[in-house]
């Protein structure tokens, strides 16, 4: 059930299609429930899309989903894979993605929340192929739920592809004698994609009768979500575009995921094909998790100004360079509803922060004064008397 009803955590129950979507192919017979869902809709302005002449932004807020260790967009697609393992009677899941993979650290806190282990196969660059990954970010939560962590330098991933590297890892498994279930990169399959069929319309219900969006911008890195959130605004009736900001890979290869997952899910694009359903942008900038100095400008001002933390590999670079187009295009989005589907990964925000120092506000860190001098031993104050030592305060 994905919706506004009763969620009991960890209770597996039916899934319940939208309405408009009952006539696709491989709909999940169940739901695992993980996600802190519906999560929260509210009006956003980010100071980038000040210059756009936007009507209305809003902020769909899917880095709320699960708390710290669950939150972001893969849980809404674990729901329905993990559900579909405890069906299969798995008692292991396998994935694969980046070393500080989003989708890897949920997957393992989902798993083990479930009682099932977890497999990572994590990419690391080749100059650290020898190196410990150590407890950094997302790999801290990773590796505290008991995941096992399996390494391949990137050059390995490129020539095997991950389709390859989990079947071989879960064919070692299957060999040791337990009972694996692979999720693909970022959960984007058909199956993973339903979750943001359904969040599309669990955004409809929020809206309560207001108009759509005519816009949405998702950050797409496996193009599951993008993919999910086009299918559902076409089969909703929606009249809202929604724009994927690429952070790796090219505009042609996630066309090309759009188009298969529709063609599993019965789906016709039309004359138009994948292009007619989405606009796919190139955002990856210097490289997947690579931040230029711009888009940690566009992270560091979103956050002082609105309060709402983007990070560096998915979201701070897709708000970028959409607001990059809004100015360079004024006339197609000016007087329109725009809105930003959030999908967390503030976890990953690991390297090149030191670059965010000169962004931050002059003297906004600096010695207590104390007496009209600064200093003072830290931890230390004197009473109201002068007399004696007050212990430092929580």
């Amino acid at each position: 059930m994905v919706g506004h009803a009763p969620r009991l955590m960890l209770e597996t129950v039916p899934f319940v299609a939208p309405s408009w979507a009952r006539h696709l192919r491989a709909q999940p017979e169940a739901s695992v429930c993980l996600g802190m869902l519906p999560t929260p809709v509210h009006a956003w302005r980010p100071p980038c899309l000040d210059a756009g002449g936007l009507r209305e932004c809003l902020v769909k807020r899917d880095d709320l989903s699960g708390g710290v260790e669950l939150g972001g967009n893969k849980v809404r697609k674990l729901e329905l894979l993990l559900a579909e393992a405890l069906a299969q009677g798995a008692d292991t899941v396998v994935t694969i993605g980046g070393v500080q993979s989003n989708h890897a650290r949920a997957t393992a806190v989902g798993a083990r929340l479930l009682g099932l282990d977890a497999c990572l196969v994590l990419r690391v660059a080749d100059r650290a192929a020898a190196e410990p990954v150590g407890f950094a970010a997302n790999l801290l939560f990773g590796r505290l739920a008991g995941a096992t962590v399996r390494t391949v330098t990137k050059s390995e991933y490129a020539a095997h592809g991950s389709a390859a590297l989990l079947r071989r890892q879960a064919d070692a498994l299957a060999a040791a004698g337990r009972r694996p279930f692979v999720i693909p990169v970022g959960g984007s399959c058909a199956r993973g994609t339903w979750g943001y069929i359904a969040a599309v319309a669990e955004l409809v219900e929020q809206l309560a009768g207001r108009p759509a969006p005519d816009h949405i911008v998702v950050a797409c890195g496996s193009g599951g979500t993008a993919c999910g959130l086009a299918l559902g605004a076409r089969l909703a009736g929606l009249r809202t575009r929604v724009h994927a900001v690429g952070v790796c890979d090219t505009p042609d290869a996630f066309y090309e995921h759009v188009a298969r997952t529709a063609a599993e899910l019965g789906v016709e694009l039309g004359e138009g094909g994948a292009r007619g359903l989405l606009t796919v942008h190139q955002g990856k900038g210097l490289g997947y998790a690579l931040s230029t100095p711009a888009e940690l400008g566009t992270i560091a001002r979103t956050a002082a100004a609105t309060g709402v933390t983007l990070d560096g590999a998915y979201t701070g670079k897709a708000l970028h360079a959409f607001a990059q187009l809004a100015c360079a295009e004024p006339r197609a989005f000016v007087g329109s509803s725009v809105l930003f589907w959030h999908t967390g990964g503030a976890l990953a925000m690991t390297g090149g922060l030191d670059a965010l120092e000169p962004l931050m506000p002059a003297g906004q860190v600096g010695p207590l004064l104390i007496g009209g001098t600064a200093g003072g031993a830290a931890g230390e104050r004197r009473d109201a008397d002068g007399k004696g030592q007050v212990p430092p305060t929580e």
